[in-house]
């Protein structure tokens, strides 16, 4: 997807993800999907519909992911967050278990108060909850000063109250921690791209394997449609944010590398170079929380400069979904 200025690129990079955010949501809220819902519902009542619903989703993406990267249509070694380290050499071969298991611990605590995740918030908030945009507006703004998105802080919260003794929870491999890599490891000759789309493939077809064993949802259609179409957006996020390149002079280039190395050469020094393009335009799909911190970031500084990147269009989708509910 090319286009001849950074303007027309720009548009295409937030309205199409606002428009994928809208289908989203729209989803969202007819089938009922819902992580929080999904656990509740096995612990509570030994349901495990919502679950495998929530497992198809991930299991669409995991194989259009894995397949699409095998084939070159985009690189997931740089993207926001940096699943694999990206470019910080310190997280490139580190394993931060003590991440992951606090960060699930206080997700989990987190969304049952809140009454749902992040993108169960925006759902409602779309609905007229009142209680939803309270929580909104709570974890924007700690979602501002946790991760600081736009780098204006000197230090964030993580970095002072969390960094100093969650990094010796981890343990440092000799290859990146994702099963591709590791399993490559093991190989003289083993391509860990070839190894990520082998492993990517087996996990793919054991979880549908899962998730289409039990006929009752065999027989849910909200719940085939929650898993295929919410997979396909979440791996149309990917795609996109890969893909939008900028015409020079018959040369493509990236959006994030137009910002990052072409913009003062094609722009000027008149026109504001958007903030933290170098992270916020990295290669992305759906996350929640993050782009809440930036919509806060907006909100905060009042400033057009900054970089509006796949957040904005996450979060302003919502808004515009009120009286889908039903």
């Amino acid at each position: 997807m090319s286009f001849s200025d950074f303007a027309a690129a720009q548009s295409f990079y937030i309205w199409s993800i606002f428009i994928l955010s809208i289908a989203l949501g729209v989803i969202v809220n007819k089938t009922n999907f819902c992580t929080m819902g999904a656990v509740s519902d096995l612990v509570n009542m030994g349901d495990k519909g919502r679950l495998r619903a929530w497992i198809l989703a991930a299991t669409v993406a995991l194989i259009g992911v894995t397949i699409l990267e095998y084939f070159k249509i985009f690189d997931l070694n740089s993207t926001l967050p940096p699943y694999r380290g990206g470019a910080n050499k310190d997280l490139l071969y580190a394993f931060p278990w003590g991440r992951f298991v606090l960060g699930g611990i206080l997700f989990g605590v987190g969304m049952t108060l809140g009454s749902g995740c992040g993108n169960k918030t925006l759902i409602r908030i779309g609905g007229g909850n009142i209680k939803s945009i309270f929580v909104f507006v709570i974890i924007a703004v700690i979602a501002y000063f946790m991760v600081d998105p736009f780098k204006e802080l000197e230090s964030n919260w993580y970095q002072a109250l969390f960094q100093p003794w969650l990094d010796t929870a981890s343990v440092l491999l000799k290859t990146q921690s994702d099963l591709g890599s590791i399993a490559a490891g093991f190989s003289e000759n083993g391509s860990v791209t070839t190894m990520r789309l082998i492993i990517g493939l087996i996990v793919g077809v054991l979880a549908l394997f899962f998730v289409f064993k039990a006929a009752d949802f065999r027989s849910s259609f909200d719940n085939i449609l929650a898993g295929v179409a919410i997979g396909l957006i979440v791996l149309a996020a990917w795609y996109i944010t890969a893909n939008v390149n900028i015409d020079l002079d018959g040369e493509e280039i990236g959006i994030r590398n137009f910002v990052t190395e072409q913009w003062e050469i094609e722009m000027g020094d008149d026109v504001p170079k958007p903030k933290n393009a170098a992270t916020n335009l990295n290669t992305t799909s759906y996350t929640f929380i993050s782009p809440m911190g930036q919509v806060a970031g907006y909100d905060i500084a009042h400033d057009t400069a900054r970089d509006q990147g796949i957040g904005l269009g996450e979060n302003c989708a919502p808004s515009h979904q009120i009286g889908l509910r039903g």
